[in-house]
């Protein structure tokens, strides 16, 4: 089974608006092998979905 990590990211963000990419480490260990900079390219880009 394929992990939908964009809908996981869309979840923490409804439940944390503010996360971190420490706080997505937390949150979702599935995402915690991901550097930093890709982990906050992909909470910019789930941000900008729930903004639509």
């Amino acid at each position: 089974m394929k992990l939908n990590t964009e809908k996981l990211l869309d979840r923490i963000l409804i439940a944390k608006p503010n996360a971190t990419p420490d706080d997505v480490r937390r949150l979702a260990p599935a995402l915690a092998h991901l550097p930093d900079t890709e982990l906050a390219a992909r909470i910019a880009k789930a941000r900008r979905r729930k903004e639509r």
